[in-house]
């Protein structure tokens, strides 16, 4: 990911280009947020699956509550076109 983000970011030099993109808040940091930035994504959507242990097992992802929130500001401290957290309710 992270040399793909380099090598838009090397392309895009302008920001001529605009990218949408989905992601999970715990794997985005400030770094992260500001290279996609950089690259040309200008709409952002963060998503949280769940919190619940029975649901995540079920799914088979594991929750940071930490990370979260840290990418979430993250994220919020740039200026995207569109930003926004998506809350997924898996019973």
């Amino acid at each position: 990911m992270e040399r793909l983000l380099d090598g838009l970011v090397n392309l895009n030099q302008d920001r001529g280009l605009h990218f949408h993109a989905e992601c999970n808040a715990e794997d985005v940091n400030p770094i992260k947020a500001e290279k996609l930035w950089k690259a040309g994504f200008t709409n952002l959507e963060v998503g949280l699956q769940s919190i619940k242990e029975t649901t995540l097992k079920r799914i088979h992802r594991q929750f940071y509550d930490q990370r979260f929130l840290e990418g979430s500001i993250g994220c919020s401290n740039m200026e995207w076109k569109s930003w926004s957290i998506l809350l997924r309710v898996a019973r």
